[in-house]
Order: structure tokens, then C-alpha cells, then sequence
């Protein structure tokens, strides 16, 4: 198993702010995830990745890449595990073609996925782990779809059919660096595989309840929101630069719950469509070593 914590802040959030909960997702989470850390954030260039298959607690980078991830949509992930090698190429945040992702969960059949992948999706694999063949599954997807929201949702279905009786959860967290995707969608026991979302001033963040759950005493501001995320794709971008729509015409502003709980929107017979900046994407990709 894995935990995954993303963020998405506005670009005058103050840098120390990010870095401590930063620092305190991988000091809670690293003596039970020891099997491997990383930590992804966008520059001008493209997605940046830093990685290492130890205990996050015990690495000499963590502080440093910390220290160095630039405000915007920045995505932490420590692992155990389950499926592949504990090696860096292993090691959460995948990166490819300007996105980034972190899964948390084991596809029982991934096999049965990768066959699926066009050549120059199974070729550019580079380590040997189920969430790898999804992130380039869900890659292609959008590809084929023409477009993120389409294209996710179709591969979320197609995934979430007749699952293999050993697929525990295909909980993930995907960004481009304009966007930011999460997935709720466990088939065992869900407080297992947690993914909560939450809103402390202008940062939006999903991640393990225990992290987000707290107080103002962690930075300045106090939580408006801290609930589960849908069971279906939700997309949440820095603060006043875009709203959650429905695509029955609802508009849900961001994080209001005035507006409406995401209890209340997640019982909707519709789907979540973010509606994404005008910026491109970064087509740069980068990974320190």
C-alpha cells in the first residue's frame, strides 16, 4: 500500500507554508511507507521528480527537494511495495509527456491493462509495477480521447469493470501542472485506501484524512472543506482560476460549502468536469538524480 498527497496552491502562497505540509506528510507516513519516497512539482522546463527507494525519514534529498519545489501543483507519494521491485524506477511520481502521477493501490490483472498499450506506450515503460502500465494506460487514453476529463473517465470505466477479485484500489492522483485529477476507488476496505480532500485558505489538497484533518496551528488559516473525494474523477486548480462544473449545467464553485458539500455533489447522476486555465502544459520533462 501507498500514500499519495497533492497539492494545488495559488502562486502567492508563501513557500514555508507548502513546505510544512510538506514535511509532515513524510514524517507521518514514512516509518509505515519505508519502502520508497518522491516528490514531483512543475518548473518553467517541465514536471521535475525526485525519488529514492528508502524510507523518506532516513534520505539526505527529502529536505532539500522540499526546499526546491515551486509553488503550483506539487504531488508527494511514499510506498510499500506490492507490486514490482523496490527500486527508484518503481519509486512514485511516474512522469511522462508533461504529467504526473501517484497510485495507491494493486491491480490484480495488469497484465490484462498493458496488452491494451500502443507500442510507443508499452515500450517507454521503464520499471515493472502495475501503476505504471495505469499511468500509461490513462496517458493513452486521454490521447485517444481528445481530451483529460474524457479520457480519464473512459479508462476509469473500463478499469473498474469486472475487476480482478485481487485489484484492491485504483486510487491515483494526476496532474499536468495546469490541472490536478484525483480518483476515490477502492473495491476492499476503503479506509485502507483513503483519499480526502480538503481547503486550507487558497491551497487545495487531497491525501490521507489524518494529514488533512487538523487544525490552524499548521499554517495559517483553517480548513473550509475536509471530505471524501467522489468516487469519480474530481479536478481541482488553484483558487480563483477556475470552478468545478457539472455537466448537467450545475455550477459548484471550488471548495464552497455554502455552495454545496461534496457529500451532496458526490451523490449527483452526473459527472465532475474542471475547467482548465488557458495556460499549456509544460512539454519538458526532467528528473534529477
Amino acid at each position: 500500500m501507498c500514500r499519495i498527497f497533492a497539492i494545488a496552491t495559488a502562486l502567492d502562497v508563501p513557500p514555508a507554508i507548502e513546505s510544512r505540509l510538506l514535511r509532515e506528510f513524510f514524517r507521518s507516513s514514512s516509518e509505515t511507507y519505508s519502502g520508497g519516497w518522491g516528490l514531483g512539482y512543475f518548473t518553467d522546463d517541465g514536471p521535475m521528480v525526485i525519488k529514492e527507494p528508502i524510507k523518506a525519514t532516513d534520505s539526505f534529498a527529502l529536505s532539500g527537494a522540499i526546499r526546491r519545489a515551486e509553488p503550483g501543483f506539487v504531488m508527494a507519494h511514499v510506498r510499500n511495495p506490492t507490486s514490482g521491485d523496490r527500486s527508484v524506477l518503481n519509486t512514485h511520481p511516474f512522469h511522462k509527456d508533461g504529467w504526473l502521477f501517484s497510485h495507491n493501490g494493486t491491480l490484480g490483472n495488469p497484465l490484462s491493462l498493458k496488452v491494451k498499450l500502443l507500442e510507443r506506450y508499452s515500450e517507454s515503460l521503464q520499471g515493472n509495477t502495475d501503476s505504471e502500465i495505469m499511468f500509461h494506460y490513462l496517458l493513452q487514453r486521454i490521447e485517444q480521447a481528445g481530451g483529460a476529463e474524457a479520457g480519464i473517465l473512459s479508462a476509469v470505466r473500463e478499469m473498474s469493470r469486472d475487476p480482478d477479485e485481487t485489484t484492491s484500489s485504483l486510487n491515483f492522483a494526476l496532474t499536468d501542472g495546469t490541472v490536478l485529477f484525483a480518483l476515490r476507488r477502492a473495491f476492499m476496505n476503503d479506509e485502507k485506501y483513503p483519499m480526502n480532500f480538503a481547503r486550507l485558505g487558497s491551497i487545495e489538497m487531497v491525501g490521507p484524512k489524518t494529514l488533512l484533518d487538523r487544525d490552524s496551528s499548521t499554517a495559517t488559516g483553517t480548513f473550509t472543506v475536509v471530505a471524501p473525494v467522489p468516487p469519480l474523477p474530481i479536478a481541482t486548480v488553484p483558487p480563483k482560476l477556475a470552478a468545478l462544473t457539472v455537466t448537467e449545467g450545475l455550477s459548484v464553485p471550488l471548495c464552497t460549502p455554502e455552495a454545496a458539500t461534496w457529500e451532496a455533489v458526490a451523490a449527483l447522476p452526473v459527472t465532475l468536469i474542471g475547467q482548465v486555465p488557458v495556460a499549456p502544459p509544460p512539454v519538458v520533462d526532467g528528473t534529477p538524480r
